[in-house]
């Protein structure tokens, strides 16, 4: 699932992140995953809406690639993140590039 914000749309992404983004869509689609694109600023809410729409029980997200400051600033996402999967019974799964 990619949720995508007012802030990334493809003429504020750059060329070589949408090439990385097109080539992991494919490589998820060739392994079986169904892609699900959705314009939305809430994003833990709508991984989640998603996720119990359809029944979705683990989440398997990229690990971010981050500065300290950054994660600092996007620790709330995880931790809502965390807190909401929980509540709904939903392993979430955190990869490791």
């Amino acid at each position: 699932m990619y949720v995508q914000t007012s802030k990334e749309s493809p003429d504020k992404i750059p060329l070589s992140n949408q090439r990385q983004l097109i080539n992991n869509f494919k490589l998820a689609t060739e392994l079986g995953a169904k892609i699900i694109k959705i314009k939305s600023n809430d994003i833990v809410s709508t991984i989640i809406e998603q996720a119990k729409e359809y029944q979705v029980t683990s989440l398997c997200l990229g690990k971010p690639k981050l500065s300290w400051f950054q994660m600092m600033l996007s620790n709330n996402f995880f931790n809502t993140l965390l807190q909401k999967t929980a509540s709904e019974n939903i392993d979430l799964i955190i990869l490791s590039t």
